[in-house]
Formats: structure tokens, C-alpha cells, sequence
């Protein structure tokens, strides 16, 4: 009879150090395979508050779970480890509560990539491997990479679900993402683009506001006069949703017009293609030769931000970002503009 999980199958609670206290994680070690499973469970430095003793107590019943699960995958017992799911289902069912358009467009190419309906015991770094080299014929590597984001989290989802012992994302080269460059209008160019005519006037106010106040483009078609409350913008955001209070500048303020009507649309804004060509014709009326889309409106408000002095953080609350670091592209350009500015000071 073969025994339970020996030492070379293992599953140890341990504890990384962090500025705050310990992050708790697993050492699972099974069938020749290590790897390591963060609970996104902290405790102090002391270790011994009475909230820590409970996030101790919640770690060892996930490690239980955890042991329990190697076990009956040793033993070969398949109705303890329920991993007969069909992953497109399960990845389908994650989509419908994240609402989210990245993950959308994940499962309408592993519908298209996989003819037969894939269960999450089967997917292996081969069929990984295989639908990153699908992605990558028909897109940028940057689509690619998000798209992977969310194969990933399904994958640690599934984990966290006991349905499977480890992500197998965790063996194969991951797309990485390229830095691009953020196309942004300076403030000269925004003059201009003020004083020049668009052929669709909802899109020249609706771009001109997002580049006063970053929304994005799906936040911006969402807006209504509701959401503007005391001279903020209060809304929650289509990406994130998270609720977000942007207060409007005076330059802001000139793109809203009036209604009595709390629940109308502030911009009635047409297809996003159609939007993409009155775009492209009213930069080249007003002589900009920028690739210039809606979303570098974005662009546009988080440089000028950085550029007439506001701090880091804050940009990043106004951007609704949830890490700082995405903010920081920003500041990169900004320092490259410095760059340039001081290398054009004349020599003595």
C-alpha cells in the first residue's frame, strides 16, 4: 500500500520577510516538482497579535487542504481531487465575474485555438507552448502577454479551488511585455487642436476632456451628469471598478455642456472606429504627425501632470492606477524631456 505524502512530497508553511512583517507561503514539493504557493496571508514581525494568530490558523487549514490534495493524487484517488473540468468552462466562468475585455478576448481565442474542450488536468507547458505560438502569428507580443496574464490567474484560481495541484504556467517562458512609446500632445498641440475645427464635434470635446481629466475612453462613453458632483468626477471605473473622485480643472470644465437631465450621457460619442477615423482627420487638419488615439488622451494627462508638478503618487490616484508602477512610464518620459532640455543650454 503506498504511504502518505514522504518527505520528498512535501507541503512546508514558511515565512518571507517583507517591509511590514512575513508574507506566508507553501513549499510544495510533489512527483519530482517544486514550487511555492504565496497565501496572500501577512503577518507581523512580533507574530503573535491575536490577528496574527488567526492568519496562522487560516495558513495551516489551506496547508491541510493542501496535503490532503497531494494525497489523493498519490493514492490515485479521483473523487477526492475533482479535476474532470473542462478548462474553456471554467476560464469561461471566471470571464462572466471579472467583466473584464482582456479576459473576453482570452477566451475567444482558446475557443478558436482548441477544437476539442480541453479539461484542466490536461493542459500542460506543451498546450501552453502551443497557444502562446497561436497568439503570437496573430498579434503583438504585448497582446500576447496580457492574455497570458489571465490564463495565469485561472490557472491560480483553479489552484486556490483545489482543482489542481500547480499552474502549469509556472513551466513554460511567459510573454513579456515591450515598453512602447506613450504617445502624448503637448500643450501647445492642445491649443491648437482647440482652435481646429473636427468633423464630429462630440469626439474633439469628449478627447479634449479626457485630456484634462484621464478617463479612459469606455469610462468617458459611461459618463453621465450624475457623476459630476461639487465640481468632482465621481465614478466607478469600467477597468477596475473601483469607485474614483477626480476633481475637474477650469480647462476641464469648458468641455461639459448643461442638462437638466442627471441621467443623459455627457458625451454622445459614436463607434469607436468611426471615433478612431475623426480622430486621424482632425490631427492632420490641425498639422499634428502623431499616431494619436483616444487613448492618448490618457498619455496627454498624466505628462502634463508630471510637467507642471504634480507628485508621482498623486498622478497615480488620478490615473486610478492600482500600482504606482504603471505610473512610473510617465515619469520616465518626463525625465528624457529634462534630458533633452538641458543638453539643448547653450556652451560657453
Amino acid at each position: 500500500m503506498k504511504s502518505a505524502v514522504s518527505k520528498s512530497k512535501h507541503v512546508i508553511l514558511r515565512r518571507k520577510e517583507i517591509k511590514s512583517g512575513f508574507s506566508l507561503y507553501l513549499d510544495i514539493n510533489f512527483g519530482g516538482q517544486q514550487w511555492y504557493e504565496f497565501l496572500k496571508i501577512y503577518i507581523s514581525k512580533r507574530g503573535n497579535t491575536p490577528e496574527d494568530k488567526f492568519s496562522l490558523q487560516l495558513a495551516e487549514r489551506i496547508k491541510a487542504k493542501r496535503i490532503i490534495h497531494l494525497q489523493s493524487a498519490y493514492l490515485n484517488e479521483p473523487d477526492l481531487v475533482n479535476q474532470n473540468i473542462n478548462f474553456i468552462v471554467y476560464f469561461e466562468q471566471l470571464t462572466i465575474k471579472k467583466k473584464r475585455k482582456a479576459w473576453n478576448n482570452t477566451l475567444s481565442h482558446l475557443k478558436k485555438f482548441s477544437n476539442k474542450m480541453p479539461l484542466l488536468k490536461n493542459i500542460n507547458p506543451k498546450w501552453l507552448d502551443n497557444f502562446k505560438n497561436y497568439l503570437l502569428e496573430r498579434m503583438a507580443v504585448n497582446s500576447v502577454a496580457t492574455y497570458f496574464e489571465c490564463i495565469n490567474a485561472a490557472f491560480n484560481q483553479a489552484v486556490r479551488d483545489d482543482l489542481i495541484l500547480f499552474n502549469p504556467c509556472m513551466k513554460i517562458d511567459r510573454p513579456k511585455k515591450k515598453s512602447v512609446i506613450k504617445i502624448y500632445l503637448t500643450v501647445d498641440e492642445l491649443k491648437l487642436l482647440d482652435t481646429t475645427e473636427c468633423k464630429n464635434p462630440e469626439t474633439k470635446r469628449a478627447f479634449l476632456f479626457s485630456c484634462f481629466t484621464g478617463l479612459r475612453n469606455g469610462d468617458i462613453r459611461r459618463l453621465k451628469y450624475k457623476n459630476i458632483e461639487n465640481g468632482n468626477i465621481v465614478f466607478r471605473q469600467g477597468k477596475t471598478k473601483a469607485v474614483e473622485y477626480i476633481p475637474l480643472s477650469n480647462q476641464a470644465k469648458k468641455y461639459l455642456n448643461n442638462s437638466q437631465n442627471p441621467n443623459e450621457l455627457i458625451f454622445k460619442l459614436i463607434s469607436d472606429k468611426r471615433t478612431s477615423y475623426h480622430l486621424r482627420d482632425w490631427m492632420q487638419e490641425a498639422g499634428i504627425n502623431k499616431h494619436v488615439t483616444f487613448h492618448s488622451a490618457r498619455h496627454t494627462f498624466a505628462t502634463l501632470a508630471l510637467t507642471y508638478g504634480v507628485d508621482l503618487y498623486t498622478v497615480s490616484k488620478l490615473l486610478g492606477h492600482a500600482d504606482i508602477k504603471t505610473t512610473q512610464v510617465y515619469a520616465k518620459i518626463i525625465d528624457e524631456k529634462k534630458k533633452k532640455a538641458v543638453e539643448q543650454l547653450p556652451e560657453f
